[in-house]
């Protein structure tokens, strides 16, 4: 955290407003102390978590953490296999949607993956929700290998940290939608790295 945001009001006066402020920055501080940030990834052994992923708010390369232990779980994928269909719902919750047949064990099951947590949060910026960004790179220490990350996720959903919406379950229109939907943008620039693996899952359920 840079402290220089909350302190100089209270260094050019000792008003009660100033003092609170600087209450308020400690308070920050715990409570960043206190939080678990996360980064999922399919390589072991790494030390740093490099800036060069592309940031949701401007664009900027800037590299990504999570305070959801389930969200960083579904990020241990490769670039070539990145769908990722998770979002919380307004009371935290996570909620997964299999968008195609068995999506949740073609992506995950038997394959294994990695959580980092950073030495430092001084860099992250909270920019919604539970994602924290970083636009430099951030020195991490790897706190937990998973030998299964379908079999850890199913163990989240039996915790109740996430509610797993699976392919059969969801309206049968809807999952049309979304079917056409990546027939008529799998040719946008966001699919260029994954666009081989949409191909192959989703074509079969196109008109």
């Amino acid at each position: 955290m840079n402290r220089e945001s909350f302190c100089p009001a209270y260094l050019t006066d000792g008003s009660k407003d100033d003092i609170f402020g600087i209450n308020k920055a400690k308070g920050f501080e715990r409570m960043m102390q206190d939080l678990q940030f996360y980064h999922g990834s399919i390589l072991g052994g790494l030390d740093r978590i490099l800036a060069n992923a592309k940031s949701h708010v401007d664009g900027r390369n800037v590299t990504y953490f999570t305070t959801d232990r389930v969200y960083a779980l579904v990020c241990c994928r490769s670039r070539s296999e990145n769908f990722v269909t998770m979002g919380p719902a307004q009371n935290g919750k996570q909620h997964y949607f299999e968008r195609f047949p068995n999506q949740l064990k073609i992506l995950y099951q038997g394959r294994e993956g990695f959580l980092y947590q950073p030495l430092s949060v001084e860099t992250l910026k909270n920019t919604k929700g539970h994602t924290w960004e970083s636009m430099v790179d951030v020195p991490v220490v790897q706190r937990e290998h998973i030998q299964d990350i379908y079999a850890e996720i199913l163990r989240e959903e039996e915790l109740g940290r996430v509610m797993i919406h699976r392919y059969d379950e969801i309206d049968p229109k809807e999952q049309k939608m979304h079917a056409h939907y990546m027939r008529d943008h799998l040719s946008d620039a966001v699919y260029w790295e994954c666009r081989d693996f949409l191909y192959q899952h989703f074509s079969s359920l196109w008109d």
